[in-house]
């Protein structure tokens, strides 16, 4: 079960750290190369990866802009 950050790194860093801290059991990756596909349960992105259907046990997208329009 893996969280999965898809956005710029210095803002990753900041996600990565108050998960750490509120959830430290919970891993948080912040390089989608480095994560085997079927671990992502959770993702928090800005746009839609073009490989989104590779997350095929993708429970949850949280959307980090203000609209969801880009996932349609």
């Amino acid at each position: 079960m893996t969280f999965l950050f898809n956005s710029d790194a210095q803002r990753g860093a900041i996600f990565a750290k108050a998960f750490a801290k509120e959830l430290p059991d919970l891993p948080f990756v912040i390089d989608a190369a480095t994560v085997d596909p079927d671990a992502v349960r959770y993702l928090i992105t800005w746009v839609v990866p073009e490989n989104l259907a590779r997350f095929r046990n993708l429970e949850m997208l949280f959307s980090l802009g203000a609209g969801v329009d880009q996932f349609r």
